[in-house]
């Protein structure tokens, strides 16, 4: 659950202070070092990765069909 837990402490921060900038410190260090990185990387795989571990994460806990409620659909790249 750490990746679910540091995406909502991330949108937290953003959503509730004033600062003007974040850093995604916490939020990266429980990312696969692929994503670890200051290179840009595929976004349409990145979102697949992310999707695809918040559901693993939150399998166990009254939010597991959170991702499909929120963004089911289809994933299409171009």
């Amino acid at each position: 659950q750490q990746l679910a837990e540091e995406l909502q402490r991330a949108f937290a921060h953003m959503a509730l202070t004033q600062r003007n900038a974040f850093k995604p410190k916490r939020l990266q260090s429980v990312l696969p070092a692929q994503y670890r990185t200051t290179q840009q990387q595929d976004t349409s795989e990145f979102a697949r990765y992310l999707f695809d571990a918040l559901e693993t994460d939150l399998k166990e806990t009254p939010l597991r069909d959170l991702v499909n409620a929120e963004f089911g659909g289809r994933l299409l790249s171009t």
